[in-house]
């Protein structure tokens, strides 16, 4: 009887112990993009912008992640861009870089990437997209 007042306590902390754990990796994750740096933006057709941000604070161990946002304008500081790219969602995510953009004769715009792709979004502000290889 004791054993399993025992088994059920341990059982119990160490369930706390994995959930605090894995609430401070979902917090981390959440604030890397607080280290983002603006590298570039550029102007893709009368509404649409792409902007680049990087992520190098990971240490020897992680890559640099490169961050491709396509919206709208945004006007500011490079520091109210960045707060406004925090709340939107990026188109890419990857160890690599878009080599190519053209736009079709339909208005999508086309990318042509180099590099390995980490996550893609559905949800595009102002365009439709499409990947060559």
């Amino acid at each position: 009887m004791l054993n399993s007042t025992v088994i059920k306590r341990f059982h119990l902390i160490l369930t706390l112990l994995l959930l605090i754990i894995i609430g401070f990796l979902v917090i981390d994750n959440e604030s890397s993009r607080d280290n983002d740096v603006l590298k570039r933006s550029q102007k893709i057709n009368q509404s649409s912008w792409l902007y680049m941000t990087e992520y190098s604070a990971g240490g020897a161990t992680v890559p640099v992640i490169y961050r491709y946002y396509l919206t709208s304008e945004i006007t500011g500081n490079e520091k109210q861009v960045l707060n406004k790219l925090k709340t939107l969602e990026p188109l890419i995510e990857g160890v690599g870089s878009i080599r190519s953009i053209n736009i079709s004769a339909n208005g999508h715009i086309n990318f042509g990437w180099s590099g390995k792709i980490v996550s893609v979004s559905s949800k595009v502000g102002t365009a439709d997209f499409e990947f060559e290889n």
